[in-house]
């Protein structure tokens, strides 16, 4: 009895520490692309994770764990992770190979750790073999995996490679470890090329220090690293070629030694939060606009490699199953991959509502979203990011092409690189942008450029699309109208517009339009009366009426579509007013011309208005026409208005107002005009003398004869005029008393009359007389 209260006080002293210890559950699973492990813990706790030489180290903040891998190598095999030892809520992970490792929260409890295979990033993060020495990386918060790609920025004639996050609130330390690789590669690159200015290696190599010190930065601030400071070693110097560079720049002996950098020196690490970074991002993107700075490198908008070479359905479905993996935690380089692949098969929308799936505190490349964009809308908002680059590769010259409404005169463009560049896009891609680009060339001027697109698009069955054919009708040949009318007859996407250049041709030529024609524009007209092309297309289909014949159907149309829509162009009234006084037969002509009312004469065209209202003088209705030129005009419209205003006055014999409408005007018609109102008005020789003046000569003597001028008709050429001319300027006998005298005049003056009838006889039998006028006075 003794004995056991000692036993029992020892068991009581050591049952608070049994409390304390809690078994940690380790489960696994095997992927395509990597393995899982996730460990379940009481609570989120402080994790700091270690590479070593043949793996990596996971410390939890918390003592007392047991961790349970009883069943862990049941799901997983040996290739990527080999062994697990744990020692005090420590545990090692043993690697098969130098394997990129990413450790994420899942929930409040769940934490995760996946092993993929090794990349270039991840055999950085290792110390080599053999050595002790590794980074000591405290892992506060873990970091979820992000979608890490180099992006390429023109600098000085060199390309530069900078490592962009897509999660701008988070980095991974594999991104710091990649700048110092690509660093160090970069310097052994620049130790084997020559240069005759070493500023710009210099300039490169200060780029990338301050981009691995600016992340450095920001995973210290975050609390993701604790920078050692062997983080970039020195690099053993080399023996150089000395080269004559101006006293501010820095040899190559100093980069390879690494003097004037202070490389290995204490470092003021500059601290930034997402926000700052993401705030700098824009103004710097800013300013790189403003400044023209470079082309976008081909690798980022390569498009074509962003899919295989299966079929959609083939892919779509994999990709898919990729976004959401264990625990339904989004990927973000599997959504990117899936935005990629929308964008490469032309799907924006859907690319869009892929993009939305990101975290919010990650953006989407600038170009990715401005190509959503221009798949969506057909072009991007201004200042786009492809701004400014129609000059550069062909392929950053498309989109640059293709981020416009409207293509700008004022900026650089390589029409023959852009052709280029549509026939580097896959064959899908090429097959709907391939349009888009060619209408934007033909409208920006450049034709030759949008023909070799269409051409292009229509010799290939996979791009022959309607919208192709459209492209390579509307560039103006007539012998391509043909595409135009099968555009129609299929009814596929540009319909509408093939059917308004068609009825456009007809109309610019002259040629009638077809009932059925007019028919199918009406159609259209009803199914897009609520589009912008809808006036257009009631504006076809009531002039392919007009044309047709049908004039008193379109007037009709006209009016009921005014006032229940969709209403026409404003110059569709004069446009079928100008077919109806062009062709309308005149029964027609004068029912819709007569009928007019006010408002829809004063609507119409100068040019229109005069048009009708001349037909109308012809047809001897001149009250109708005054109603067409009673409306001031402009130009060199008005002055034939005021003729045609004179002629109206001359119909209702209103000489006086016909020379009120002349004043001020000059002219051989005006001079006309005015002869024969001053001839209306007995004014015969001021007549005779305006027709002399116009070289009108048989006018002027018609006008000598009514004012009895004999002395210029007895030159008359001819002999019977001037022979009567000439009687009628003998001289006056009636004073002679002498009636041998008398006798002798009086026998004169009988030989006379009968010459006089001979000279009349001959002078109407020159006169033909109408026939109407003919049958009329029988």
């Amino acid at each position: 009895m003794t004995r056991f209260w000692p036993y029992m006080f020892g068991l009581l002293l050591a049952w608070p520490f049994a409390a304390v210890a809690q078994t940690v559950e380790v489960r696994s699973g095997e992927h395509e692309t990597f393995t899982r492990l996730v460990f379940n813990l009481p609570e989120r706790l402080d994790v700091a994770l270690q590479y070593q030489s043949d793996g990596v180290m996971l410390s939890f903040g918390r003592d007392g764990l047991v961790f349970d891998t009883d069943t862990v190598f049941d799901r997983v095999p040996t290739t990527r992770l080999t062994a697990m030892n744990a020692d005090d809520s420590t545990m090692i992970l043993a690697l098969a190979c130098k394997c990129e490792v990413n450790t994420f929260w899942a929930g409040e409890r769940s934490y995760v750790v996946d092993i993929a295979d090794e990349t270039a990033i991840s055999a950085a993060l290792f110390p080599t073999l053999g050595e002790d020495t590794s980074p000591d990386i405290p892992e506060s918060q873990p970091v979820p995996e992000t979608d890490q790609t180099v992006m390429p920025q023109r600098q000085s004639g060199i390309e530069s490679f900078v490592l962009g996050s897509r999660d701008a609130g988070s980095l991974s330390v594999g991104s710091i470890a990649f700048l110092i690789a690509d660093a160090q590669d970069r310097l052994d690159q620049m130790r084997k090329e020559s240069s005759d200015d070493m500023s710009s290696y210099v300039n490169t190599v200060r780029q990338s220090q301050d981009e691995i010190v600016e992340q450095i930065g920001r995973a210290a601030t975050q609390g993701l690293l604790s920078p050692r400071e062997d983080l970039m070693p020195y690099l053993p110097a080399t023996e150089v070629e000395s080269v004559d560079v101006a006293p501010s720049s820095t040899s190559m002996a100093d980069i390879a030694t690494g003097e004037d950098f202070g490389l290995g020196q204490n470092v003021t690490l500059n601290a930034q939060t997402s926000v700052d970074q993401a705030l700098s991002n824009r103004i710097n993107l800013a300013f790189a606009r403003a400044q023209g700075t470079g082309c976008i490198a081909r690798a980022r908008i390569d498009v074509a490699s962003w899919a295989g070479g299966e079929r959609f359905v083939d892919q779509i479905g994999t990709l898919r199953s990729k976004i959401l993996g264990e625990f339904d935690q989004p990927s973000n380089s599997d959504i990117l991959k899936l935005v990629r692949f929308y964008i490469h098969f032309g799907f924006g929308v859907e690319a869009r509502q892929v993009a939305n799936m990101l975290p919010s505190n990650t953006s989407l490349a600038p170009e990715l979203d401005a190509m959503i964009r221009i798949l969506d809308r057909g072009h991007d908002e201004p200042n786009s990011v492809f701004e400014g680059q129609m000059d550069c590769d062909p392929l950053a010259a498309v989109w640059s092409l293709l981020s416009y409404d409207t293509v700008p005169g004022n900026q650089p463009i390589d029409p023959d690189g852009i052709v280029r560049g549509v026939l580097e896009l896959p064959t899908h891609l090429r097959a709907y942008l391939g349009p888009i680009v060619g209408q934007k060339l033909q409208r920006g001027g450049y034709v030759r450029a949008a023909d070799h697109v269409a051409r292009t698009l229509v010799r290939n069955k996979d791009t022959e699309t309607a919208s192709a054919q459209y492209l390579f009708a509307s560039s103006g040949d007539a012998a391509q109208e043909t595409y135009l009318g099968a555009v129609v007859a299929n009814n596929a996407e540009p319909a509408p517009e093939a059917l308004l250049e068609l009825v456009e041709r007809r109309l610019q030529a002259g040629q009638p339009t077809s009932g059925d024609l007019a028919i199918l524009a009406g159609a259209y007209a009803m199914e897009y009366r609520n589009a912008p092309i809808g006036p257009d297309l009631t504006r076809a289909y009531l002039l392919s009426l007009a044309s047709a014949g049908n004039f008193s159907e379109s007037f009709a149309e006209f009016s009921r579509l005014t006032q229940a829509g969709p209403a026409p162009t404003a110059s569709t009234m004069s446009e079928m007013m100008a077919l109806l006084a062009r062709e309308a037969p005149n029964p027609t002509f004068l029912t819709q011309s007569i009928s007019a009312d006010q408002a829809t004469r004063f609507a119409l065209d100068d040019e229109v208005g005069n048009a009708v209202a001349n037909r109308l003088i012809k047809l001897g209705f001149p009250q109708a026409a005054e109603r067409f030129v009673a409306p001031m005009a402009i130009g060199e419209a008005e002055r034939a208005r005021k003729l045609l205003r004179a002629e109206v006055a001359l119909q209702q014999s209103l000489p006086r107002k016909a020379e009120l409408e002349l004043v001020g005007e000059e002219g051989e018609d005006v001079t006309q005009l005015l002869a024969r109102a001053r001839s209306m008005a007995g004014e015969h020789g001021s007549a005779q003398q305006m027709y002399v003046g116009i070289d009108e000569q048989d006018e002027a003597l018609r006008q000598a004869w009514l004012d009895s001028d004999w002395q210029i008709l007895k030159a008359h050429s001819d002999p019977a005029i001037a022979a009567i001319a000439t009687r009628q300027a003998a001289p006056d006998t009636d004073g002679e008393t002498d009636v041998s005298q008398v006798l002798a005049r009086n026998n004169a003056m009988l030989e006379d009359s009968r010459s006089m009838r001979a000279d009349i006889q001959a002078l109407l039998s020159g006169i033909t007389i109408p026939e109407a006028l003919s049958d009329e006075a029988q």
